[in-house]
């Protein structure tokens, strides 16, 4: 029998995010107008896009609800575009690896990313990666899920007062999972912990993946975890 786990609040929203190496502007070299009486010269219109696959990164571990999406979209995708489209999982570093493969990409649109606002946005805000949200161009939101924190129910807490009190009783021993140091779950808690007048009550534990960072709740080797719904949906007690 599966162990379930208990919300305890909603944090805030996770935006899933098609992005594409950034396009600089390059002017045209400048030419000769051709004589009047000479005929333009005939050459074939460029190819139309894509005539090519497409690369999809993913910066989590496979089984994540990012990773999910990108598969759930990437058959329809690959069909309305005529070319197939490859999800390629690059997890760690907060995301960095991946977006750090989409930044040195050739800018061709054959290599695009489905990322969060974690790997964007926050991760490069917060130390030297390699990268700069600047470089990357947004196509389209693909999704938005809330982000949750939740506990094993076999812990007993059915409040935030209680598992901060818990918390209190042993500063510094309680451990939480997100799916990566740096993403959406990490500022959320620090964040709360900052408000609380209390940096350092909680102790972060970063994965690959929100499945990964799931199953350390419901080992019990974690005491909580900031995810979203798309990667606890199966696991909530009614």
């Amino acid at each position: 029998m599966k162990k379930l786990m208990s919300i305890i609040l909603v944090v805030t929203m996770i935006l899933t995010i098609f992005m594409l190496p950034g396009c600089g502007n390059t002017a045209a070299p400048a030419t000769t107008a051709a004589p009047a009486t000479t005929a333009a010269p005939t050459t074939a219109p460029p190819p139309t896009y894509p005539t090519g696959n497409i690369t999809v990164l993913v910066p989590f571990s496979a089984g994540g609800s990012t990773d999910l999406v990108a598969r759930i979209i990437a058959e329809p995708l690959g069909k309305l575009l005529g070319q197939s489209v490859v999800v390629e999982n690059k997890p760690g570093g907060g995301g960095a690896i991946a977006m750090n493969a989409l930044a040195t990409a050739k800018k061709d649109g054959y290599t695009i990313a489905l990322t969060s606002l974690g790997p964007a946005i926050l991760t490069p805000n917060q130390g030297e990666v390699g990268y700069t949200n600047k470089e990357f161009q947004p196509i389209s939101q693909i999704s938005a899920l809330p982000s949750l924190l939740f506990v094993g129910v076999d812990k007993g807490y059915t409040t935030l007062a209680e598992l901060v009190a818990a918390a209190e009783a042993k500063p510094g021993e309680m451990t939480y999972s997100v799916s990566g140091a740096g993403g959406t779950g990490h500022v959320a808690c620090e964040r709360f912990l900052l408000e609380l007048g209390q940096p350092g009550l909680f102790n972060m534990v970063p994965f690959d993946s929100g499945t990964e960072a799931t199953t350390a709740v419901l080992g019990g080797h974690i005491d909580f975890s900031f995810g979203d719904d798309g990667d606890t949906a199966d696991y909530l007690a009614d």
